[in-house]
């Protein structure tokens, strides 16, 4: 069989599918897959051998998953409900330390093993994702601690394009975090690694020393990217770089990636060549100094992946065998998977693959000349293409010129940071090393800068259907077939595989019908933040968010819009000056282009809008959209936009704030509305039970809002109780969406999305 593992690895993908998304009865599963053996024996040679060998690798795969998805009753998150716990277990991760103004916070990976909540002491298991605020001292890998703090669930994405931490700690089995605080969270009870985690206890000590050599060697942001390329730590990275690495498509250079395994692993390799050590003892070398790198590396999956893949190479070496790149890459898939089933719905996996099976697919080349030819960045690009908009809603087409320089930049940065680590401190050529690394890296992160400032470089994209997706796939197949296998008289299916698959790749940008006006209550804490989508794809938004402590524009708005596809913002109003709606106008004017901006005509403007086209807003202006949908200005008190959107006869009022004698002077203006369909309440102030109730009355809204719940509110929930007048709280729902049609509407809560759409009359 030339490539034993292309059908392992398939029916083990396909199994761990199966399993995810149905819910088959393990011990059925089992029993089938045993009743098969017998069969696999007498079929022997015959052709449908290959078929049930296949479908036993696709019971091993569900066992697998349903394996890794089962929990036992005492596992940790069972226990996570955000109380406060002391927890003990052992450090399974080198604690990683990231500076926030006065804060330090240190993040690992503990192994729980018992925890005392309630007054009861509990045995527990189950990996827990920890960060720990300021503490007094900073334990090592291995070492049995005891921390006091809370112990709570991973946060889920409140909004539609949202980084989802609880789904991405998922697939990699983690399902509760930790957090501490103060000087005496964490006591070490024990510092001597056990003797199964001594191994890996001096792996952590050898990357916590090469990352004391980089800091030591090169100054900021140089050594926090050096520690990202060659050990895996990212946590130092700078922020305000990432949104260039992301526009233009360059992200895998700050993680560490299978590039950087396959680089050093054939650059020691042919520097033992060349210093005349025999083709046989050089692979022997190279196969323990990439394994040793993996490790050093973080062994994260990419990494992982191309640890195997060059493994077998050189294995194949040894054995004076022929190497099959494709079979190597599907053994590395067969062998992760077969560890950690999950990781098949890892993002990093799935464009690890995708990459390398396409520079496999169609391109001849050798893998040491990948990383420097132009071409190979676009064939990989061309093969994760769909994903990469599916998961990040951006489209970089100048990537293939920020790749072409940054690269080989990064890469012999890669080169020069390893030799700095073992040549440093020799005189003079030390310094000549470091010195080059750093201009290395230097003139990479300018070249991409260069093209991330470039508005016109990237296009934001909403994410395509699966169909989508796997059409895509199947005409790119297609495309392959036919050019590999066909003779020269089907030259007319050539053609047609060839536009199959152009139509596929536009389809992508095509932008998504809506005739419909939706609406798009973002949950944002204390924050009130609304997206309006009038038909023709006019969007427009109500406040920006606060810029700390967390930049609400660059965490929850960009990736909400990117989501939408969204590029061009026709205006953004501002309900008022406070810094929680006005803080991440800056990010958002960095990655959107703004039409117009809208605020309270107010004599206290802000210095920092003075420089920003405006539109002042006074009572009774009215910003009409369309025909029979826009925005009207109810009043303006004390900076403060009391703001309707109507569409087709519905009213949405945004209230602004609960000051008592803002709310009596408008009051006037808000009765003329009565009734309104939704209210939207401010989260900030605490209202008097009086003065709501008589808001209430004076609307009669058929739904009301919350953006947060809190013990202020309670005596006004139970009004509307009474009165059996619905209210959502974000808290609970996450982003609610509302839409308008001609015939209805239905209001769609993000976190329920279980719950089916309920009518607005």
């Amino acid at each position: 069989m030339r490539r034993p593992f292309l059908g392992p690895a398939l029916g083990l993908s396909l199994g761990i599918l199966l399993g995810k998304f149905f819910a088959f009865p393990g011990i059925s599963v089992f029993l089938f897959a045993l009743s098969l053996f017998p069969f696999l024996w007498i079929s022997r040679g015959k052709r449908h051998f290959l078929l049930l060998f296949l479908i036993c690798f696709v019971c091993v795969g569900t066992l697998r998953i349903q394996q890794s998805l089962t929990l036992p009753s005492c596992h940790i998150s069972y226990f996570a409900e955000g109380d406060w716990a002391s927890l003990e277990g052992e450090i399974r991760s080198l604690p990683e330390m990231k500076e926030k103004g006065k804060r330090k916070i240190y993040s690992f990976l503990l192994h729980s093993r018992n925890i005392y909540q309630h007054k009861e002491l509990s045995k527990t298991q189950g990996k827990v994702q920890v960060f720990l605020f300021n503490p007094k001292e900073v334990p090592s890998y291995g070492s049995r601690v005891r921390m006091w703090g809370k112990l709570l669930l991973p946060k889920r994405a409140e909004n539609p394009g949202e980084f989802d931490y609880q789904k991405f700690l998922a697939t990699q089995d983690i399902y509760a975090v930790f957090e501490g605080y103060g000087a005496y969270s964490l006591k070490t009870l024990e510092e001597k690694p056990s003797v199964v985690t001594l191994p890996f206890a001096m792996i952590q000590k050898a990357r916590n020393f090469c990352a004391r050599r980089f800091d030591a060697f090169f100054s900021f942001p140089m050594n926090a990217f050096l520690k990202a390329l060659v050990l895996g730590m990212r946590r130092g990275l700078p922020e305000e770089l990432r949104d260039d690495f992301v526009k233009t498509g360059t992200a895998h250079l700050v993680a560490i990636s299978g590039m950087n395994i396959t680089l050093v692993a054939g650059s020691f390799f042919f520097i033992l060549l060349c210093l005349g050590i025999p083709q046989r003892g050089a692979a022997i070398l190279a196969f323990f100094s990439t394994v040793a790198y993996v490790f050093l590396a973080g062994a994260g999956v990419p990494v992982v992946r191309a640890g195997w893949m060059s493994s077998l190479f050189f294995i194949g070496i040894l054995l004076g065998r022929q190497r099959d790149l494709l079979n190597s890459l599907f053994f590395a898939l067969f062998m992760i998977l077969i560890f950690d089933p999950q990781a098949l719905f890892q993002v990093g996996l799935q464009l690890s693959f995708l990459s390398v099976f396409s520079l496999i697919l169609f391109t001849r080349h050798r893998p040491e000349e990948w990383d420097m030819d132009w071409l190979q960045s676009v064939t990989a690009l061309l093969g994760t293409f769909p994903l990469c908009i599916r998961y990040f809603s951006i489209f970089s087409w100048t990537s293939l010129f920020a790749n072409l320089l940054a690269i080989p930049c990064f890469h012999f940065g890669v080169l020069g940071g390893l030799a700095t680590l073992f040549g440093g401190e020799i005189p003079i050529i030390g310094s000549i090393l470091a010195l080059s690394t750093s201009l290395f890296l230097k003139a990479g992160i300018k070249w991409i800068q260069f093209w991330g400032e470039q508005p016109w470089g990237y296009f934001h994209l909403g994410p395509p259907s699966w169909k989508l997706i796997l059409f895509y796939y199947a005409a790119l197949g297609l495309v392959f077939l036919t050019q590999r296998f066909l003779v020269e008289r089907f030259k007319l299916v050539r053609s047609v595989a060839l536009s199959l698959w152009i139509l596929a790749g536009a389809l992508f940008f095509l932008p998504a019908k809506s005739e419909n006006f939706v609406l798009t209550v973002l949950a944002a804490g204390q924050n009130e933040i609304l997206h309006v989508e009038f038909p023709s794809h006019r969007h427009w938004l109500v406040n920006t968010g606060r810029a700390s402590p967390s930049n609400q524009a660059k965490w929850t708005l960009t990736p909400f819009l990117r989501h939408k596809g969204v590029r061009t913002l026709q205006g953004i109003f501002l309900s008022d000056f406070s810094r929680r709606h006005t803080g991440g106008l800056k990010e958002l004017s960095k990655n959107f282009f703004v039409e117009s901006l809208l605020i309270p005509k107010f004599l206290g403007v802000p210095s920092d809008l003075q420089p920003l086209r405006k539109n002042f807003l006074q009572r009774g202006d009215v910003i009409p959209v369309t025909d029979r949908a826009g925005f009207q200005v109810l009043d303006v008190v004390q900076g403060h936009v009391f703001l309707l959107i109507y569409c087709e006869g519905k009213k949405i009022l945004l209230l602004p704030t609960w000051k008592e004698k803002i709310l009596k002077s408008a009051l006037p203006h808000l009765k003329s509305l009565s009734p309104i369909d939704v209210l939207v309440l401010p989260a900030w102030g605490d209202p008097s039970e009086e003065m709501g109730r008589e808001i209430l009355s004076s609307v009669l809204p058929a739904w009301v809002i919350l953006s947060k719940r809190k013990p202020s509110l309670n005596a006004l929930i139970d009004f509307l109780e009474k009165e059996e007048i619905p209210v959502f709280g974000l808290s609970d729902t996450g982003a609610l969406r509302l839409e308008m049609t001609k015939d209805n509407s239905s209001l769609s809560p993000f976190i329920l999305l279980s719950n089916p759409k309920k009518s607005l009359h």
